[in-house]
């Protein structure tokens, strides 16, 4: 198959509002002309990709959008992506010296967007395919890796041809960005652009079940591993396999490409409780809120200070109304089926948590599950797991809180 899958225009991801607006030309030009362009500009140097960003805002600044379009994409191809998604709060913008000064940054994210969107709406081009080498290069994974590869051997003059096990291409820009910061459709844009210098796609082809490493390396003068994202890590507790337990990645990507009516159930959802504290867990806290949930909480099995998560997120999260549970392990019960033996939401004094791995966990109406948070430190214990806890039970997307003496 050498053609991608449509996206859906019903999907659940069109419900989301842009949480960092664009500017317009006005306020691009107005923020550039802020900018003191740093002699040894500590943005470029927090840029994983060592964007030269004063000189691209300069351009801004100027009404030179074509430069700065170009003085972007020139180090990153995926300029338009990463101005939407990038935590810019611990990167370029994180490094700016107004932060220093007590003023408020460079809004850098969203000048770069201004820049990218501006020169694609006018259809600006910027490369084109190198002449040909005769040479011929295989692709695994329609991701941003496996593009930006093609993009550049293209203007080499190279071949190149990619193999994809979906039906849609992009990878995680494509299925796993949170729609309040990227919708599925950007990344498709800059998908498209990078196609139009000669990039061919095979979608349907995956390594080990109809396409052959070996293979490839004898028809092709090289081959390129971009395999991406693996699957979602197994929450390991009785119950996980019930429909309503589903992994972050998976559930997001549903959300971005799907029908909405494949999501139907979730509109039954009045409580989620979301296990992890990685910047996945995060996204889909947040997600879950903007889809209506009333009660979300995250269940972590460290402390605030240890979450992975991005510092900011986490704060968004919270001004947002998900609660956050601390020390805790994950588990669930579902009513009336044969679960009996099962593991809760549940602190043990002093645990630190070693086990690898996330999942969300979603509940609809009819469903309950308890968050057990036990003693404060140095309180005595009477039994394994502590003395008094606090117990939270959710039922029908009611709250309802107390305590209760466990035995040992």
């Amino acid at each position: 198959m050498s053609t991608s899958k449509r996206l859906n225009s019903d999907r659940l991801e069109t419900q989301f509002k842009d949480f960092k607006p664009a500017l317009d030309r006005a306020e691009a030009t107005e923020e550039a002309q802020r900018c003191i362009n740093c002699f040894d500009a500590p943005c470029i140097k927090a840029c994983p990709t060592g964007i030269d960003i004063p000189k691209f805002i300069r351009r801004i600044g100027s009404n030179h959008v074509q430069g700065a379009a170009k003085t972007i994409l020139d180090s990153n191809i995926f300029g338009l992506s990463c101005a939407e998604c990038c935590p810019v709060e611990t990167l370029c913008e994180g490094a700016c010296v107004y932060n220093d000064l007590n003023h408020k940054p460079i809004t850098i994210g969203k000048l770069q967007r201004f820049a990218i969107e501006t020169a694609y709406d006018a259809s600006m081009e910027f490369y084109k395919p190198g002449k040909a080498s005769g040479k011929k290069v295989a692709l695994l994974g329609a991701g941003p890796a496996s593009f930006a590869a093609a993009h550049e051997l293209r203007i080499h003059g190279h071949e190149a041809v990619i193999f994809e096990k979906s039906e849609i291409a992009g990878g995680l820009n494509t299925t796993g960005i949170a729609p309040y910061k990227m919708r599925a459709e950007v990344s498709l844009r800059e998908v498209e652009r990078i196609l139009k210098m000669g990039v061919k796609v095979e979608y349907g082809k995956e390594l080990g079940r109809n396409v052959d490493l070996n293979k490839l390396v004898q028809e092709y003068d090289a081959v390129f591993l971009g395999l991406g994202l693996g699957a979602d890590s197994k929450f390991d507790a009785a119950g996980a396999d019930h429909p309503r337990v589903t992994g972050a990645v998976d559930f997001i990507a549903k959300m971005k490409t799907c029908q909405a009516s494949e999501l139907a159930w979730m509109k039954n959802v009045k409580t989620a409780l979301v296990i992890g504290g990685g910047n996945t867990a995060l996204d889909a806290c947040r997600e879950l809120k903007g889809l209506g949930v009333e009660q979300v909480v995250v269940s972590y099995r460290r402390g605030e200070a240890e979450m992975s998560g991005y510092k900011h997120e986490f704060k968004w999260a919270r001004q947002e109304g998900v609660d956050f549970w601390f020390h805790t392990l994950g588990g669930c019960r579902w009513p009336g089926n044969a679960y009996r033996d099962h593991t809760d939401v549940e602190r043990r004094p002093g645990f630190s948590g070693d086990r690898p791995g996330k999942a969300g966990v979603v509940a609809d109406k009819n469903d309950w599950f308890e968050i057990r948070k036990g003693p404060p430190a140095g309180r005595t214990q009477d039994g394994p797991h502590g003395a008094r806890e606090n117990i939270c039970r959710w039922r029908l997307g009611q709250w309802r809180n107390g305590s209760r003496q466990r035995s040992g």
